[in-house]
Order: structure tokens, then C-alpha cells, then sequence
């Protein structure tokens, strides 16, 4: 089904980018700054692929997932939005098969190259220099300390939110993951401690999962600002999560 709707809309696209003749094997080679003005916003939408370049404009309206979803990657790579909506990469669906009449261009190399690149030049007394990737599609309020917000389109489409859209509110740099060698301390009111690492709660207690969502407290500030001004970051209403946590109870530990 989402791969004759595709299709459908790719041929669609075709006759109104090509008049329906085949596009030539040498394509013009374009910039990613050339590209993120292909927005959508004042004339074309193009996105990429890899190091390809498409032009969607006409397909737009005929995406299987509704036009403000595909439009969250105007101007910019798709991939990260396809590891979330995980039925693009199906095996099933010849995705090159589909985009292939609407390819106009080339990534150059030099900007390819950076994308794919996992090399990231930080000086070793960066306090920031491990921190995480965070997904394009998160609006960016502060970078260090990361401060960032999931587009609406994007929340509830799955009920629970993917970790890399999961908002991020943060004063300081992301502290390391040291995995199942964490090591909690509790001191309780009889003066009591108790150690424990992830590994001892793993091995030593039931699992317990809760599905909660959490939400900032300044979410949808930046709406307040009609009204009056306010103090502090201007988030949208992309400030919340859901989630199913699992982990141990803290009054079995204790």
C-alpha cells in the first residue's frame, strides 16, 4: 500500500518535473547551503538522499504520511527522519526505484563528506566535547548547554516518543554514560548508606515499568510572550515526552 501510493505520487511529480522524459545520467552538482533554500517556503521543496539530490515539490501533497511530515525535511537530508519512520527503509520498498524520477542533482562531495563524517573536532577541555548527536528535526533553542524541542507534528505519532526526539532541557554539558558500572548512593535518615550499581539493580530486583510523560515547565512559554514578557528560554509546545521507564522502585532499595 505505502509502496503503490508512493509511486503513484512519483509519477505524479515526474510528468510536472520532466514532461515525462528521462532524465539524463549527469546530473548538476549542488551546494547543501544552494539546497536549504529550496525550502518550500517561497517555491520549491527539495530534499536528499544520501549524496542525491530530489526535487518534491509536486510530490508533496501526494506523500502517503501527509504533507507537514515529509515537509519537516524541506531543504535537508530525509535519513534522519526515516530512522524514525522505519517503513521507508523496508526491504519490500525500492525507495531508490520511487525517488529516481525526481532526482536533480548531486550533493557536492565536500559537504557529503562532512555529513557522513563522525569525526568532531572539540579540544580535549571542551566540557561539551562528548556530547551526544541530536536529531535534525529538534528546534535548537541553546546548543551548550543543549536546550531543544520536538517539532507538534511529530509528538504522539508514536504515542511514545523516540528517544531522538525526546526534548532536552539542560544547564550543563550531558554527564557520561558509564552503562551498567553507575554507582548510586542513598544515605537514608538513620544515617544508613546504600551503594548500588545499575548492574546490582539488574541482577537483584524485579523490573518495574511506569509509562509517564514529562513535560518542562516553561513549555509553550514562548506563546506567553503575546501576552507579556517572560524570563527565560521561549519554548513552543515541544517541551514533552512520553516514555515507559523501567527501573527499581526506591522503597524497595531503601
Amino acid at each position: 500500500m505505502l509502496l503503490s501510493a508512493l509511486r503513484r505520487g512519483a509519477i505524479r511529480a515526474t510528468a510536472v518535473i520532466t514532461g515525462g522524459a528521462a532524465l539524463s545520467e549527469e546530473y548538476p552538482v549542488f551546494t547543501r547551503e544552494e539546497i536549504s533554500k529550496r525550502d518550500g517556503k517561497r517555491g520549491a521543496t527539495w530534499v536528499t538522499y544520501k549524496d542525491q539530490v530530489y526535487d518534491i515539490t509536486e510530490f508533496v501533497n501526494a506523500h502517503p504520511g501527509g504533507a507537514q511530515k515529509i515537509k519537516l525535511a524541506a531543504g535537508a537530508s530525509v535519513e534522519p527522519f526515516w530512522r524514525i519512520y522505519k517503513q521507508h527503509l523496508d526491504p519490500a520498498v525500492d525507495i531508490q526505484e520511487i525517488l529516481a524520477p525526481m532526482r536533480i542533482g548531486t550533493l557536492d562531495a565536500s559537504d557529503f563528506a562532512k555529513e557522513t563524517s563522525m569525526t568532531k573536532e572539540k579540544k580535549e577541555d571542551d566540557p561539551y566535547r562528548d556530547e551526544p548527536e541530536r536529531h535534525p528535526a529538534l528546534t535548537v533553542h541553546t546548543a551548550e548547554p543543549c536546550n531543544a524541542e520536538a517539532p507538534v507534528a511529530m509528538l504522539g505519532d508514536p504515542y511514545l516518543t523516540p528517544t531522538e526526539l525526546w526534548y532536552v532541557r539542560n544547564h550543563h554539558p550531558v554527564p557520561l554514560d558509564e552503562g551498567d558500572a553507575h554507582v548510586l548512593s542513598i544515605t537514608t535518615d538513620h544515617g544508613n548508606e546504600v551503594s548500588l550499581s545499575v548492574a546490582d539493580l539488574k541482577k537483584n530486583y524485579d523490573r518495574t515499568t511506569v509509562t509517564a510523560t514529562m513535560q518542562c515547565s516553561g513549555n509553550r512559554r514562548g506563546h506567553m510572550n503575546q501576552y507579556g514578557k517572560t524570563s527565560g528560554t521561549a519554548w513552543g509546545s515541544g517541551a514533552a515526552s512520553t516514555a515507559e521507564w523501567a527501573g527499581v522502585p526506591l522503597r524497595v532499595v531503601v
